[in-house]
C-alpha cells in the first residue's frame, strides 16, 4: 500500500512539473483547504439526436450526477438524481468536473437510449457559477425492419459488427428479435464499417445465407460537422427484402444460398433532421485493402497503426516478469500528416485514474498529445511533431517504472487524426500484476 502512495504521488508530481503552473501547484499542495467556498448553479440537458427523439423530451431528473474536485477528492460530491439536488451547490473553492448520465450504466446493447455529458468549471471564492452540462447519447440506435417471409422461416440469425468483437445479434428467438429498436455502444470513436451476416433455414429446412457492409463515408450525403465513423447519435433503419426470384434448393454441397436478399439501409445522422441512403456493399469488404483486417491492427483508409510486429496491440503487455518490456511502441502512419493524438486512459485501479484524471488524460477524448498544453509530457513518453506523416507512441523507463506501482488493467486509447479529418483508434493494454 506505502509504494502505491509514493508511486501516485510522483506521477502525479511528473505531470504537474510538465504542466501544472504555480498556481496548480499552490492547489494541489493544499491551497484549497482554505476553507473558502462559492456557489454552482447546475443546469442539465440532453441533446436528442432526430433519429431518436420523441414526442416528450428524456427526463434529466433521474440522471446520475458527480462533481469531482480534481484538487482533493474529499470535496466531490455524488447525487443519485439530478432531481434531489438543491440549487446552489456550495463547494469548496478549487477546479472541479461535473459529469451527468442516463441511470444505471452505459452496456454494449442496450433497448433504450444511454446519455452522457461532462463539464469542468472552477469555483472562486465567494463566487457563483452557472453550469449547464449537456448530455449527448453514447450508443447508436439500430431499427431491423424484416419482411414476413421471416415469419415461415424455421430459424434466423443476423449478426452485425463493427470489425472487433463488440457485435449485435437479432434472431427469430432471441432477446433481440427486430420488434423494438436496440441500442448499441460503438465504442468513444466508432467504427468506419459495419458488416451484417443473414443466416437461417427455410420452412422445408434449406439453410441460407447473406453478407454485406456499409460504411458512413458513403452516404448519399454527409454533414461537414459529423464524424466519419459511426457514432453514438446516429441512427440505422435496416431494411431486409427477400427478392422475387425464384427460391433456389441448392444441391449437397453446391454454394448458393437458397434465399436471396436485398439490403438497403436509411441513416439519420445525429445533427440532421432527414435521413440519408447508405449504399449496401455484398460481401465482407475484406478484399478491399482500406478495410481494417483482424491480423492487421489499426488500419483503416490510408492511416495505419501497428506496433512494431509485438503482438502488443492484439494481446496486450504484461509485466510477469516484474517489469515491463522496453520495446512498447505504437507507430502511426499519416501520410496526410498529424494533426491531432489524443491519448485517453482508462484503468480498474481508481489511483491511477486519479492521478492522470488531474489533467483529462481519463475523460473523452483525452489529452491532445501534438498541442502545446502536452509539452511538459515528453518527459513521460514522446510528443508529436504536428503535421508529421509518422510517429510512435513510446514510453520511457521512468514512466514504465512508475506505472509498474499501479497493480491492474490499464488502457491507453490512442486516436490519431489526420489534416483532412480522418482518424484511426487503437488500444494498447497493460496489465500490472
Amino acid at each position: 500500500m506505502k509504494n502505491r502512495i509514493i508511486n501516485k504521488w510522483m506521477l502525479s508530481a511528473l505531470l504537474v512539473a510538465g504542466l501544472a503552473s504555480c498556481e496548480m501547484k499552490d492547489e494541489l499542495s493544499g491551497g484549497s483547504d482554505s476553507g473558502a467556498t462559492g456557489m454552482l448553479e447546475l443546469g442539465l440537458s440532453v441533446q436528442e439526436p432526430v433519429a431518436t427523439r420523441a414526442d416528450k423530451g428524456t427526463d434529466v431528473s433521474t440522471f446520475a450526477v458527480e462533481i469531482v474536485c480534481t484538487d482533493n477528492p474529499d470535496n466531490n460530491k455524488t447525487f443519485s438524481s439530478f432531481g434531489e439536488i438543491e440549487n446552489p451547490v456550495i463547494l469548496p473553492v478549487g477546479t472541479y468536473t461535473v459529469t451527468a448520465h442516463s441511470p444505471g450504466e452505459l452496456s454494449p446493447i442496450m433497448l433504450s437510449p444511454f446519455y452522457q455529458g461532462d463539464k469542468p468549471l472552477t469555483i472562486k471564492e465567494n463566487g457563483s457559477e452557472q453550469v449547464e452540462v449537456v448530455c449527448k447519447m453514447a450508443n447508436t440506435k439500430i431499427t431491423l425492419k424484416l419482411p414476413d417471409d421471416f415469419l415461415s422461416y424455421q430459424e434466423w440469425q443476423i449478426t452485425f459488427d463493427d470489425g472487433t468483437e463488440n457485435t449485435l445479434t437479432f434472431s427469430k428467438d432471441g432477446t433481440y428479435d427486430g420488434t423494438l429498436p436496440v441500442y448499441w455502444n460503438l465504442g468513444t470513436t466508432g467504427t468506419s464499417t459495419i458488416r451484417m451476416n443473414i443466416t437461417g433455414k427455410t420452412a422445408a429446412g434449406v439453410d441460407f445465407y447473406s453478407t454485406s457492409t456499409f460504411k458512413k463515408a458513403d452516404a448519399a450525403e454527409s454533414y461537414e460537422d459529423d464524424d466519419v465513423n459511426f457514432v453514438g447519435g446516429d441512427g440505422l433503419v435496416i431494411n431486409v427484402e427477400v427478392n422475387d426470384e425464384p427460391v433456389i434448393t441448392p444441391e449437397p454441397g453446391d454454394d448458393q444460398s437458397a434465399v436471396n436478399f436485398h439490403v438497403t439501409v436509411d441513416l439519420t445522422f445525429s445533427n440532421s433532421n432527414e435521413s440519408v441512403d447508405l449504399p449496401v456493399t455484398p460481401g465482407t469488404g475484406d478484399d478491399n485493402e482500406e478495410e481494417e483486417t483482424p491480423d492487421t491492427p489499426g488500419t483503416s483508409n490510408n492511416i495505419s497503426i501497428g506496433d512494431n510486429g509485438t503482438g502488443y496491440l492484439t494481446n496486450g503487455v504484461t509485466n510477469s516478469a516484474g517489469s515491463l518490456p522496453t520495446d512498447i511502441a505504437v507507430v502511426m502512419n499519416v501520410p496526410n500528416g498529424i494533426k491531432n493524438v489524443y491519448v485517453q486512459v482508462d484503468s480498474d485501479n481508481s489511483d491511477f485514474l486519479s492521478a492522470v484524471g488531474i489533467f483529462g488524460l481519463a475523460t473523452a477524448p483525452g489529452m491532445d498529445l501534438a498541442s502545446e498544453a502536452a509539452s511538459g509530457l515528453g518527459s513521460l513518453f514522446s510528443l508529436p511533431e504536428p503535421n508529421a506523416d509518422e510517429y510512435t507512441f513510446s514510453m520511457n523507463e521512468t514512466l514504465c517504472n512508475l506505472l509498474g506501482g499501479f497493480s491492474g488493467t490499464h488502457d491507453f486509447m490512442l486516436t490519431v487524426v489526420d489534416a483532412d479529418g480522418n482518424k484511426k483508434s487503437a488500444t494498447l493494454t497493460i496489465t500490472i500484476n
